[in-house]
């Protein structure tokens, strides 16, 4: 796990750190990043850097912990972001790039915890994929994929974009092919149904005797469907591994 604490005050970046040691310190995996500036903070990414949370002061010079993470979002990164701050009069701008929480300073431990136990229960279990793609490095969920389709020498896969049902998605393109992800996708809810293309069945619906459908509205998804439409395997384990639900299918193991 890879966490980032951006902050102006040396002292309280050495504090923070040792709180969160002492929360992880059965967790043999963890580095921990120290910035001091939002610029600092964002010439990592600018040379590939990827976290899972990022601990971020609101208000220090020149760039703000806001306007830093606003650039942050435009990196198409999923990291957890906890907003550190001295007035909850900045609660309201968090939700434009979708903070986790606000904490307090000085920090309340029982806040602390509380929040790091919620991003445990809550995110540790999600899988994940590490994407090294022509635009930089990638985390993404698998839960986020509605599908990967191979053109040529590259993959593209395409992620939903949260709470979004009108079609944007997010395209990740990869220079691989899709047997390369298929031992990360064998767990979860995905079936290669084409030589092309490899869907997330949690985003497919219901069939019927004229037509797959898909849960949310997306780009190319008439060719997709079609191809489903026509794969007799897909058609005959559809209803053994998949149980509707409201609102999408999640997958069923037998």
């Amino acid at each position: 796990m890879k966490l980032a604490i951006c902050d102006d005050e040396i002292v309280f970046r050495k504090q923070l750190i040792e709180s969160i040691d002492k929360y992880y310190k059965n967790y043999s995996n963890l580095d921990i990043y120290e910035f001091s500036s939002g610029e600092e903070l964002l010439e990592s990414y600018d040379s590939g850097a990827v976290y899972d949370i990022v601990f971020l002061d609101i208000e220090m010079k020149d760039i703000n912990g806001l306007d830093t993470a606003k650039i942050i979002r435009k990196y198409r990164r999923n990291e957890i972001i906890v907003f550190l701050t001295s007035h909850t009069k900045y609660a309201i701008d968090g939700y434009e790039v979708n903070a986790l929480r606000f904490l307090e300073k000085p920090i309340n431990q029982e806040k602390l915890i509380s929040t790091l136990d919620y991003i445990d229960i809550n995110f540790s279990t999600k899988k994940s994929l590490l994407l090294h793609t022509i635009d930089g490095d990638s985390i993404i969920y698998l839960d986020d994929i509605i599908y990967l389709e191979s053109i040529r020498n590259y993959v593209h896969i395409y992620t939903r974009v949260k709470s979004d049902l009108d079609g944007r998605v997010k395209e990740h393109k990869v220079r691989k092919n899709l047997k390369d992800f298929l031992e990360d996708l064998q767990e979860s809810c995905f079936y290669r149904c084409h030589r092309s293309y490899i869907v997330n069945l949690d985003y497919v619906c219901s069939y019927d005797s004229r037509q797959v459908s898909f849960r949310i509205n997306i780009y190319n998804s008439s060719q997709i469907k079609n191809i489903l439409y026509q794969n007799e395997v897909f058609l005959s384990i559809f209803g053994k591994i998949i149980i509707s639900k409201v609102g999408g299918v999640v997958c069923r193991k037998n």
